[in-house]
């Protein structure tokens, strides 16, 4: 499927938006002009309704997006994001993003939003794709490696009349083996002890920053309704290196990676009795946490294979051929030559074998994987 460009706006209320996933619709679609954005991003996936809505990706300098099913499958994302399962099983491959609603509305009095990052290996993709329910619309999107040893992020606070950069980098190498990943991945989400912010807000590198955001705006607002302007922005950047096994610069440079609060204006006549009338999105406050991804369907207590809630001490009882398909989608994740690998592609087979037979049988349970039941 050819990939789309533009929306319409004759719909579009900026009333509610939740502008984690819907500012990725706005820079994929063409300006009046029918100009794309030009920006790097990673691989993203925007969740809406507990479903991925659309793939957002950089092409020849573009944002881009799909929506096409078959790009938007479990498998597909899969696959994409591991790249093809060449990543090892616990090395980082994907960051899930969403607001906390319970969080947020407990803290609204205040104007606070809560955000919040879920950093997964390639396990954790799997039961993310396959078997959680995402109870919080949000961006998945790929995990791009920092050109330094640590991970570090960009912050960036934009008005019409000031910038403020902020930078933030892990005081752990992404390489330690000794760490765990909830202590070497955070950067603005992390705890303070983890982390070492700087305010860059000066500099080159301030004005480069900052003329990519200002382009970032220029095309939102020319996609909002007539008389709607930008007045705050906050978004998240990235320094990316280079593709692992690339000899290019391919993906290198600043990456747009998500936003957390865009505010907008209606430009009229101020009437000073109607001065809360003013402003379309109302000003707030932000925290941003992480949190660890679920590895295993036991840890969310759902059935692996039906994706039906699991009651306590209960199961649920799913057909032959859905437990081959789990079994053959595990072995791929795996690859090889671990030996569940070949365990997951015998069970399979002789499950496969069974049905042609008209026999029922499950595989025998072992200690580390399930049986016929969730």
């Amino acid at each position: 499927m050819a990939p789309k460009g533009g929306m319409s706006t004759s719909t579009f209320s900026v009333e509610g938006v939740s502008w984690l996933e819907q500012v990725f619709e706005m820079m994929a679609s063409r300006d009046p002009s029918g100009t794309l954005l030009s920006v790097t991003v990673p691989d993203t996936v925007a969740f809406r309704y507990q479903r991925p809505a659309g793939l957002y990706y950089t092409e020849d300098g573009y944002l881009r997006s799909l929506d096409d099913n078959a790009e938007l499958n479990a498998e597909a994302l899969l696959n994409r994001f591991s790249k093809g399962g060449t990543l090892d099983p616990d090395e980082l491959c994907a960051t899930y993003v969403y607001r906390d609603r319970q969080s947020s509305d407990k803290d609204r009095e205040r104007g606070a939003a809560n955000y919040v990052v879920e950093y997964m290996n390639t396990s954790q993709l799997h039961t993310f794709l396959n078997m959680r329910v995402k109870d919080n619309n949000g961006v998945l999107q790929r995990f791009i490696p920092c050109r330094s040893a640590s991970n570090s992020s960009i912050r960036v606070m934009w008005t019409p009349r000031t910038c403020i950069v902020e930078s933030c980098a892990n005081n752990n190498r992404m390489d330690d083996p000794r760490l765990p990943m909830a202590d070497k991945a955070p950067t603005f989400d992390g705890p303070p002890h983890l982390t070492t912010t700087h305010d860059i807000s000066k500099g080159l590198f301030c004005h480069r920053i900052r003329s990519a955001v200002e382009g970032v705006v220029k095309h939102i607002e020319s996609l909002l309704p007539r008389g709607y302007h930008v007045w705050e922005a906050i978004t998240y950047w990235k320094f990316s290196a280079p593709t692992k096994g690339s000899n290019v610069e391919e993906g290198a440079g600043l990456t747009f990676k998500w936003t957390s609060c865009i505010r907008l204006y209606r430009d009229e006549v101020i009437d000073v009795r109607r001065i809360a009338d003013f402003w379309a999105t109302e000003a707030r406050a932000e925290h941003v946490t992480s949190r660890p991804a679920p590895q295993r369907a036991k840890d969310i207590l759902l059935c692996p294979m039906s994706s039906q809630p699991l009651s306590s001490g209960k199961g649920v009882e799913v057909q032959t051929d859905a437990v081959i398909v789990y079994l053959s989608s595990l072995a791929r994740m795996q690859g090889a030559p671990k030996p569940e690998v070949a365990w997951y592609m015998q069970e399979a087979q002789e499950i496969t074998e069974q049905a042609r037979q008209g026999i029922d049988v499950f595989p025998q349970q072992r200690p580390d994987a399930g049986g016929g039941r969730g």
